[in-house]
């Protein structure tokens, strides 16, 4: 099977227990399973690594290379660094004090959580906001598409003078 069968098998049993046999394979996949066979037959798709990074337990082995649940999400931003939800699934899983390299550039989680808000101008993916804001302290300050935004009374407001 191709990258996008394995997606579309993985996406109909994610979430759940089901297992499923597949021909070629001994034993019977599941959600993981499957994200992990779209992982290898597409390498370069940001969205396989993301997935099998947001159901993965703890790591995974892919093409005989071990994978935390971190390495996952690092990799889908390797390949897609605009992608808002892989952003905010590493910021969400990020303890406080730690630091990760995308693309060159170090972030911590609360700047992780400010790239999930960035690459979502339609505000499409509402959480991105609510994590921004409880990794906040009112008065705090964060940069947004150019534009200052402080946390006011639990909220997200444009910075005045």
């Amino acid at each position: 099977m191709n990258g996008k069968a394995w997606m579309n098998l993985a996406m109909q049993y994610c979430g759940n227990d089901k297992e499923v046999r597949v021909e070629g394979h001994p034993e019977k996949m599941n959600a993981v399973s499957c994200y992990a066979e779209a992982c290898y037959a597409t390498p370069q798709d940001p969205k396989t690594w993301l997935h099998l990074g947001m159901f993965v337990q703890d790591s995974i082995e892919v093409n005989k290379t071990k994978y935390t649940k971190k390495d996952l999400i690092l990799k889908a931003l390797q390949l897609d660094s605009t992608d808002c939800v892989a952003w905010l699934w590493l910021g969400c899983i990020m303890d406080s004090g730690d630091d990760v390299v995308v693309c060159g550039s170090k972030y911590d989680k609360l700047a992780c959580l400010v790239e999930a808000v960035t690459y979502d101008p339609d505000d499409k993916n509402p959480e991105g906001k609510k994590y921004l804001l409880e990794q906040m302290d009112d008065g705090d300050v964060v940069t947004i598409r150019g534009e200052e935004y402080k946390k006011d009374d639990g909220s997200l407001v444009p910075k005045t003078e």
